[in-house]
């Protein structure tokens, strides 16, 4: 009501009026356009990710996975399901978002295949009828291999409402024949039985400061066991 007040006005002002108004009414504009500018900023500063110190970000993790724990599923199927001894074995592993929301996901890349837990998918290979014994190079002498890299922006990605996101990944094959570190072969022929677990304790990827911190991106975190999958090395 006061705008049309002024406008209606308007019509008798004479011309200094009418040019006085007309610069009140500019920097009005002017003022409101960067008052919407101010809003719009800040409103993308709080999509930026606040940063949370190491001890924060698992308390964090924490709370959150029993909240999240229903929101994704986690499967796996092996692709073929038969291979040539000496040859790559690949698997695909899918998830599904179960919300009717989007959700963000850190997506398990090869490095975080891991035989022992400290990876993105941790797994357990079961010999079934393998006659050669064999450990993992993980499960001899872990401790001098290093640590993973650090969790980086790229590994996240977002699945939509009821979204399903599929990555194809290699089952590491070189082993230790009787757990010797100087007599490494390639699975042997013979069945095996995988059982595989999803797991991601990061809220978001760490980033250097004066100490590590972690960028919160909201991520999906707890872990999920897969129902186990098959696969035959021929000889």
């Amino acid at each position: 009501m006061m705008c049309q007040h002024y406008q209606h006005k308007d019509v008798f002002l004479s011309s200094p009026e009418q040019s006085s108004r007309s610069m009140l009414h500019s920097r009005w504009l002017y003022y409101s356009l960067s008052l919407m500018l101010m809003l719009i900023l800040s409103g993308c500063a709080l999509f930026s990710g606040t940063s949370y110190s190491i001890d924060e970000q698992f308390s964090l993790s924490a709370t959150r996975s029993v909240q999240m724990s229903d929101q994704l599923e986690f499967s796996f199927k092996f692709v073929p399901e038969s291979v040539p001894a000496g040859h790559d074995i690949f698997f695909v592993a899918t998830f599904t978002n179960t919300t009717n929301h989007s959700i963000v996901f850190r997506e398990p890349k090869q490095y975080g295949v891991s035989e022992i837990w400290d990876g993105v998918l941790f797994f357990d290979v079961e010999p079934i009828s393998v006659t050669v014994p064999f450990k993992y190079p993980r499960e001899v002498f872990w401790e001098t291999l290093g640590p993973l890299p650090p969790v980086k922006p790229d590994e996240f990605m977002t699945i939509p409402s009821l979204g399903k996101h599929e990555v194809r990944l290699e089952l590491p094959r070189f082993v230790f024949q009787n757990g010797k570190e100087n007599d490494v072969i390639s699975l042997p022929a013979g069945r095996y039985l995988v059982h595989m677990t999803y797991y991601n304790p990061c809220i978001g990827y760490k980033v250097e400061q004066r100490q590590e911190r972690f960028v919160d991106l909201g991520a999906w975190v707890g872990e999920i066991e897969s129902k186990p999958a098959s696969f035959t090395i021929t000889p």
